[in-house]
């Protein structure tokens, strides 16, 4: 069974994921194995461009890379995520506490 990325999958990155995202601390060595995608990343770091690289070294590029087990873990947080930053823009769905989620 193939395990589609969550749409936001193609335009962030690992490590942000990694540092920025409720959850992946929790989710055992998926922080390490986000992390460990950025000996591969193959766009200019902000450092060397002042051009931001969309959709370049996204976490879409490296999905194989992870088990399914992660892959779902991955979507889960993603949708998590995905709600949280609707809440924090006024458009929660009914119910949701983007502080305690």
């Amino acid at each position: 069974m193939t395990i589609t990325p969550h749409a936001s999958f193609d335009i962030v990155r690992p490590d942000e994921v990694a540092e920025c995202w409720d959850g992946v601390l929790a989710a055992g060595d998926l922080y390490e194995r986000l992390w460990s995608c950025t000996t591969s990343y193959t766009a200019p770091s902000p450092e060397q461009s002042e051009e931001p690289c969309w959709g370049m070294d996204c976490v879409a590029d490296f999905w194989d890379h992870f088990t399914p087990s992660e892959q779902e873990t991955l979507n889960q947080l993603a949708e998590r995520h995905e709600d949280k930053m609707m809440a924090i823009t006024h458009r929660a769905p009914v119910g949701f506490d983007p502080f305690n989620a």
